[in-house]
């Protein structure tokens, strides 16, 4: 059945939810080199700090945030693909980017606790490359991959972000050529360093304790 431009609607729903619903009071928001110097170890021994290691990716931002940023990607991108005829196909990629932005910004915008502060979507990031085209889950997924990988190998939020840009760029150049789309999807996948360096703002990600 074709919806036509309609699950653009779902896909906006989707991607304006805001982080902070998927998480309970008491997060402390912190960035990977403090999570790995102090933020799960707890006074009075190892074994606490051991359980509190196994719970932290129970939240839903963790389980169920890859499934709705590929959904509000995926939807998006069909809802772009049906847009009525009268719409011209020059104003397509402008307004996919106004769309992709207005999302971005607010998963790392909504639920921050301070202003020199912005909140890393990386759960939702992976999804939402894997769903940014149509036909390209598996090139999108291994973008989302290969960040993820540099950002616990560097503990560092900017580097995974950089090398998700940078494989972006290599691999979707295969495929997309020097186009609009290229460039889109570069973008998307290192939007939180760009954003975070004209924010002048340190990027976090909210953890239990």
């Amino acid at each position: 059945m074709d919806f036509g431009w309609y699950p653009l609607l779902l896909g906006l729903a989707f991607g304006l939810i805001p982080p902070r619903w998927l998480y309970a009071k008491g997060y402390r928001h912190l960035t990977l080199l403090e999570v790995r110097t102090s933020a799960f170890r707890l006074p009075g021994g190892s074994s606490g700090g051991n359980r509190r290691r196994r719970r932290w990716w129970k939240t839903a931002l963790v389980l169920l945030d890859p499934f709705r940023g590929y959904a509000s990607a995926h939807l998006c991108a069909i809802g772009l693909a049906n847009l009525p005829a009268f719409v011209p196909a020059t104003v397509i990629p402008i307004l996919q980017s106004l769309i992709i932005a207005g999302i971005l910004i607010t998963q790392m915008e909504s639920g921050r606790q301070a202003a020199d502060e912005i909140l890393a979507p990386v759960a939702f990031l992976f999804g939402f490359t894997t769903g940014l085209y149509l036909d390209f889950a598996i090139i999108g997924s291994a973008v989302g991959i290969i960040g993820v990988t540099t950002m616990i190998a560097a503990h560092s939020f900017t580097w995974g972000y950089l090398a998700a840009g940078g494989a972006a760029a290599v691999i979707g150049f295969s495929f997309l050529g020097i186009s609009p789309a290229l460039i889109i999807f570069v973008a998307t996948a290192a939007a939180p360093v760009p954003y975070a360096f004209m924010r002048r703002a340190k990027i976090v990600y909210p953890l239990r304790g």
